[in-house]
């Protein structure tokens, strides 16, 4: 059994504190679906899909998460990526993997395929310019969204080797 927590000076369960955050996330997120900072800014692109990915880890584990908060952050995250306000490779993937796991934004997900189709023709890119972190991103996504065992292959195939030659630390990150 988990320790109970001490936080602003009392004493909570786990469940407690984990109600407590949800009910403040849950308020920080904004009529377009999105998560702000702080109540009555705007939402911010990558705090909603970190949010996001940390409300279905919570679900995941066992607790209400409420469905209508995690459709309208995928709506806002989708809506984002169409308006190309946060089209970079890298948000691409990860915002494609994000949809693709909540269970309820199936036509966002599937709608994120002509974008991650569009980048896996750039074999530079794939190959050698993406960020470990997107490349193992990119492999789950492609693994539960219908892409052939040969594409899939490619993916890990790239991933393997890279964590080969990061192990080494032979890998070096291209300049910006």
């Amino acid at each position: 059994k988990l320790k109970d927590i001490e936080f602003e000076g009392e004493t909570y369960t786990i469940d407690e504190v984990v109600d407590i955050g949800l009910a403040r996330i849950y308020a920080n997120q904004i009529r377009s679906g999105g998560f702000a900072y702080y109540p009555h800014m705007q939402p911010s692109f990558h705090l909603t899909i970190h949010i996001t990915n940390a409300l279905i880890e919570l679900k995941a584990a066992g607790y209400a998460i409420r469905e209508d908060v995690l459709e309208r952050a995928a709506a806002f995250l989708y809506k984002e990526i169409e308006r190309d306000t946060w089209r970079n490779n890298e948000s691409v993937i990860l915002t494609a993997y994000t949809l693709q796991r909540i269970k309820t934004a199936t036509k966002e997900a599937q709608g994120m395929k002509k974008y991650v189709d569009a980048l896996m023709h750039d074999e530079l890119y794939t190959r050698e310019k993406i960020p470990t972190t997107a490349l193992a991103y990119l492999a789950l996504f492609m693994k539960d969204t219908g892409y052939s065992k040969r594409q899939i292959d490619t993916a890990l195939s790239t991933f393997e080797h890279r964590i080969d030659i990061d192990g080494r630390g032979a890998f070096v990150s291209p300049q910006k």
